[in-house]
């Protein structure tokens, strides 16, 4: 068995495959432990071949799933995921690239730790040429332990996890024991993935060094107003999917009042705060939806103790619920851009 699965999904970025490969075959924990899932997702590009080429040069180590058509990074990641055959998990974007040490010291914490999930840091970087001589932070690292409900509680409303797949080392076995899995056909599909992890995980830790190079991309910070209109209400189906699945498996009912304030700020509240920053019209159909799903998971939302705790919390709640409308629109927006961390 393979110490480290990483997958990586690939649509035409022929331009970054050498870096992001190659800091994979320089770790220092030996390419011969690590086994890289590359999936192609349709590329037009040279990145079919490219891959190809260095499967033929470590097929040991390096699979190459090529899709028949572009399904997008969640459906990606899932074809995948089914091929992960090592101890130990990680997710890489396509123009992304890792230190050297990075999985020699995850593998060695997430081990002797017997960890589900260790999260990690992470530098933006705008070439691929940067590594950073002392990865440590001043951060403090962190183990705990939250198979207990109140730790669980406290770990889903403290918010210890991020968003993003790519800078956490996932136990394999218990990503397929929990059946974690992306959203599909949208954008912000890692949500669905991240925040199952963070509720079904047991022992959680969190490691202060800088391990993950995060690539930005300029290509991918133009303003395309069709491409966010195209994608401004996928945050809220995401956390949608996300809260009937936990529903479903039973899971709801014993982080409930934590777990709702998660889920307005994230399924309602980014959603509109989407729109606003990229001064987007809100639809008021789509908002007064997303409030009647609030009302239908949380009908006790008013005595929620944390919005009552809350002056923010306390003072927007009375909008939860309310019907929304060119007459008070303007009055929302402000109740709801004062609750830190949300827009």
């Amino acid at each position: 068995m393979k110490k480290v699965s990483v997958i990586i999904p690939f649509h035409n970025a022929s331009k970054y495959i050498v870096p992001c490969i190659q800091s994979l075959i320089n770790q220092t924990i030996g390419f011969e432990n690590i086994e890289v899932i590359a999936v192609d997702d349709c590329s037009t590009d040279d990145t079919l071949k490219m891959l190809s080429d260095y499967q033929s040069r470590y097929p040991e180590s390096i699979k190459v799933i090529p899709l028949a058509e572009n399904v997008m990074q969640g459906a990606a990641r899932n074809a995948a995921l089914s091929h992960a055959a090592g101890e130990f998990l990680d997710y890489v974007d396509a123009d992304d690239y890792m230190h050297p040490t990075a999985y020699e010291k995850l593998y060695r914490i997430a081990r002797q730790n017997n960890l589900d999930m260790l999260e990690y840091l992470y530098a933006p970087v705008k070439d691929h040429d940067t590594f950073l001589a002392q990865t440590r932070t001043e951060q403090k690292d962190l183990i705990i332990d939250v198979s207990a409900v109140p730790d669980k509680r406290q770990f889903i409303l403290e918010g210890n996890f991020l968003r993003g797949c790519w800078n956490k080392f996932y136990r394999l076995d218990f990503v397929k024991k929990n059946s974690l899995r992306y959203a599909e056909g949208v954008y912000d599909e890692e949500s669905l993935f991240t925040n199952m992890a963070a509720i079904t995980c047991r022992r959680y830790g969190f490691l202060a060094e800088c391990f993950y190079y995060y690539f930005q991309n300029p290509e991918g910070t133009c303003y395309d107003k069709a491409k966010d209109i195209e994608r401004r209400y996928d945050n809220a189906k995401v956390w949608y999917e996300l809260i009937m699945e936990l529903d479903e498996r039973g899971l709801l009912k014993d982080i409930y009042n934590e777990f709702a304030i998660v889920f307005i700020a994230n399924y309602l509240l980014r959603t509109i705060g989407f729109s606003i920053t990229r001064k987007l019209p809100l639809e008021f159909d789509a908002v007064n939806t997303m409030q009647a799903t609030i009302n239908a998971y949380f009908p006790d939302i008013h005595d929620n103790p944390y919005i009552k705790a809350d002056p923010a919390w306390r003072n927007f709640s009375k909008w939860i619920g309310a019907g929304i409308g060119p007459g008070n629109v303007r009055d929302f927006i402000k109740d709801a851009s004062a609750i830190p961390n949300v827009f």
